[in-house]
């Protein structure tokens, strides 16, 4: 009987992660219409040891929240998706990366243009961590650092 609760647990806490967020007003658009942002987040302990995972979360967009209540009812110590859509244009994004109990927050910009998709990617440097957002068809940074 305990198994079969914690496993049911286990499975409300999976369900709760936070979702991919439309940061637009009305339908969803098609994917030629919009731009993706996407996190170089892993997932590969998921719900098990979900600390291990290296994860960057979309914490802020153009200064609104993604905070998602939903997902932190359920559990979720960062209540933050790692995807995103939005219009072109200029983005600012506030992320955080997590690994085990430490974390780094970080601010980046880039001119999202529809159709593409676009990954924050991160690199570990002495005690920080470095952000910058990739075109992931051409594989190269675009945008820059915001203070």
């Amino acid at each position: 009987m305990n198994r079969l609760l914690t496993l049911m647990l286990l499975l409300l806490l999976v369900g709760c992660a936070a979702q991919p967020r439309q940061l637009y007003p009305g339908e969803r658009l098609s994917p030629e219409k919009e731009a993706r942002v996407s996190t170089d987040s892993e997932d590969v302990y998921g719900a098990i040891a979900p600390g291990f995972d290296r994860k960057i979360y979309l914490v802020r967009i153009n200064g609104e929240s993604l905070s998602d209540t939903k997902a932190l009812l359920g559990g979720q110590l960062h209540p933050y998706p790692t995807e995103a859509y939005v219009l072109p244009g200029r983005q600012e994004l506030d992320v955080r990366y997590v690994h085990l109990n430490q974390y780094a927050d970080g601010r980046v910009w880039f001119d999202a243009q529809a159709g593409k998709v676009y990954r924050v990617r991160y690199r570990i440097s002495g005690y920080g961590v470095v952000f910058w957002v990739e075109d992931t068809a051409q594989g190269v940074p675009v945008g820059g650092l915001l203070e």
